[in-house]
């Protein structure tokens, strides 16, 4: 199993690599040893726990694999996107967060587009939040459901015309977010990423 482990690591790795989110780091530096191993350790003492209390369903080995390959991938694609957002080149988004943390969160992965917060304010008893993307003013109103989708996917109109795009790897509530050219869309899609 580790060497399955491996080789998707080293897909994760050049992939990152091939999107300039990783330029000195070696491959041991992003995936260490410990980490592999601690991984597959897991992924084995799962089977087993499972293989024991399924011995009732038909070629439960078979279901086994089929489900398996999809959580090594999110866990492996989890320490790619947790190393990228110590570098910098990753940010994360709470769903219900203010405006000011997420442009705040998304300028830490630098990507030239002139952003920034413009704080609260209040029209006819109605609170909004604000952020300027390339001078312009964009407002939405204070919700308890939120506003990220709406102003992440503002910014995102706005790196089209850099060619970039913003791609998120989901993590329940706080989702992981990575900026790309958006010629690497199709690849990242591959490791169920999805754009905003």
């Amino acid at each position: 199993m580790e060497k399955d482990l491996l080789s998707l690591a080293q897909d994760i790795y050049g992939l990152s690599k091939k999107a300039g989110l990783l330029t000195a780091e070696s491959f041991s530096e992003v995936f260490p040893d410990q980490k592999i191993k601690k991984l597959d350790q897991d992924i084995n003492r799962d089977k087993n726990i499972f293989l024991e209390n399924n011995r009732d369903i038909n070629d439960s080995e078979s279901l086994w694999e089929l489900g398996v390959q999809y959580k090594i991938r999110e866990n492996l694609l989890q320490i790619m996107m947790d190393f990228l957002q110590e570098k910098g080149k990753a940010f994360m988004v709470n769903w219900d967060q203010p405006v000011e943390d997420i442009v705040y969160n998304f300028k830490t992965v630098n990507t030239g587009l002139p952003i920034s917060d413009l704080g609260e304010k209040q029209v006819d008893g109605q609170w909004y939040q604000g952020v300027e993307i390339e001078g312009k003013p964009y407002w939405y109103p204070a919700s308890p459901e939120g506003y990220v989708p709406e102003v992440l996917g503002e910014i995102g109109k706005h790196l089209q015309k850099l060619s970039l795009v913003i791609v998120c790897l989901k993590a329940g509530d706080e989702n992981q977010y990575t900026v790309i050219g958006e010629e690497l869309l199709p690849e990242f899609e591959k490791f169920d990423f999805s754009t905003v």
